[in-house]
């Protein structure tokens, strides 16, 4: 339901850019988010539309994130 909501929409960019920058360890995954500013729930991809996949209530400053990457 959240990919058919017409306010959800596709954002390219990364996952778990800041954690894992900050420790130095694997790379981010680069994808894409379906978010929806009204539920703020977040649906991540990678390119491949199967690797990773996770969905979650975004916190604030993952929202922020994800709505700096909007282009």
């Amino acid at each position: 339901m959240h990919v058919l909501d017409p306010d959800t929409k596709m954002i390219k960019g990364t996952l778990g850019a800041a954690n894992r920058e900050a420790r130095d360890v694997t790379p981010k995954f680069e994808g894409y988010h379906l978010y929806n500013d009204k539920t703020e729930f977040d649906a991540f991809f990678d390119r491949n539309g199967r690797r990773y996949r996770t969905g979650m209530k975004a916190s604030d400053a993952q929202q922020n994130d994800i709505k700096q990457n909007k282009k």
